[in-house]
């Protein structure tokens, strides 16, 4: 298969940037006040939908996902579990205890339980700063969901591990 990738303008598209900059405004009040909007319902479902998008890549670069799914994620989307499951992650009850970062008894849980050390909870973070966490036997990097405008930086991440086979 072949793919042509057509690259006209190096800039955003004022039009999309100015639309897309309205309705990111309107979807931060109305989330800070408590209503939602049809106008932003798009917005709403992103991270749905980066799920998604993150099991499929994942599949097609044959990583082994697991999804950590807290509870009012599957409130929010009865579905996305059997979703992610039939894209062959696996899904597991994410929880978090203590969510303070100044708490020194917070913890970060999964079931069934990963084996998942306190370094790892923000290896994104740390991989995109340049200071990637070393991992001990069994644990796994953790990219967050939640993070979209992160998906060039996890795909580098792949990149460099699947195709320059770096440790």
């Amino acid at each position: 298969m072949k793919v042509l990738h057509d690259y006209d303008d190096p800039h955003l598209n004022w039009r999309w940037a100015m639309f897309l900059g309205i309705k990111l405004v309107v979807y931060s009040f109305s989330k800070l006040l408590g209503f939602k909007l049809g106008f932003n319902e798009d917005i709403h479902d992103w991270l749905y939908e980066h799920a998604l998008t993150l099991a499929k890549l994942d599949r097609l670069c044959g990583v082994e996902s697991v999804f950590g799914i807290q509870d009012a994620v599957e409130k929010r989307y009865p579905d996305l579990k059997n979703s992610l499951v039939s894209h062959g992650a696996d899904v597991r009850r994410h929880i978090h205890m203590g969510d303070n970062y100044k708490d020194p008894d917070r913890k970060r849980l999964w079931e069934p339980p990963l084996k998942q050390s306190e370094r790892t909870w923000h290896y994104d973070d740390d991989y995109i700063a340049g200071d990637t966490p070393e991992l001990a036997p069994g644990e796994l990097p953790i990219w967050h969901v939640d993070r979209p405008y992160w998906l060039p930086k996890y795909i580098e991440f792949l990149y460099e591990k699947l195709v320059e086979d770096k440790d």
